[in-house]
């Protein structure tokens, strides 16, 4: 379903001896956002390992699709902003459960030495252009750091944007609009949000 915390799928993938879904452990969100944004790490993407999804439309129908009929890129499923993933399956590969969650640990461990983990966040803020490393892209202008109000560009991985008390989202925009004008300013790379805003209307534009 949907709505069950990515990370609780990934355990359960991996408690049963099915392999596949291990680069996703620890990114924040659901089933259904990882499907929608094509989540993914360590060079594998959700939608690597997806053979069906439903979708609800804004009429109130559903319909299954096969993972074929659409065609993912990086960050991207090409579902259409306004669907609703309500649910997906998996192609998985059997596998000994210990040597899985040992993987778990290893890819964690890695996470866990860059990443702010013990933070609030919604995960990184920008896709990564091609060739370059969004964090490094911000840290390389000087906003590493950087707070307004209790929102703050992370020390440790400048593509976070952490929430360190009461962060207003009006904060936590004004620093993601000026990494990304700064950094376009500074080296001419456009820096694409990988989160997705909703407001009182729907998606807003940032």
């Amino acid at each position: 379903r949907a709505g069950r915390p990515l990370a609780a799928l990934v355990s359960s993938t991996v408690e049963k001896g099915l392999s596949g879904l291990e680069p996703l452990a620890g990114i924040p969100g659901t089933m259904g956002g990882a499907v929608f944004l094509n989540a993914g790490a360590f060079g594998r993407s959700i939608w690597d390992c997806l053979e069906r999804v439903w979708l609800m439309f804004g009429d109130g129908g559903v319909e299954a699709f096969r993972a074929s009929d659409f065609q993912p890129s990086y960050r991207d499923s090409g579902i259409i902003p306004g669907e609703i993933v309500l649910g997906a399956t998996f192609r998985l590969q059997k596998c000994d459960p210990k040597e899985a969650a040992e993987v778990v640990r290893d890819y964690s461990r890695r996470r866990a030495e860059s990443q702010p983990l013990s933070h609030k966040s919604a995960g990184c803020v920008f896709k990564n252009p091609a060739g370059f490393s969004a964090g490094e892209l911000i840290e390389k202008v000087g906003l590493k750091g950087l707070n307004v109000g209790s929102a703050r560009i992370s020390d440790r991985h400048a593509n976070f944007i952490l929430n360190e008390g009461r962060s207003l989202a009006a904060d936590i925009l004004t620093l993601l609009r000026l990494a990304r004008d700064e950094v376009r300013r500074a080296t001419g790379v456009v820096l694409a949000p990988e989160v997705q805003v909703l407001g009182e209307y729907g998606l807003m534009e940032v």
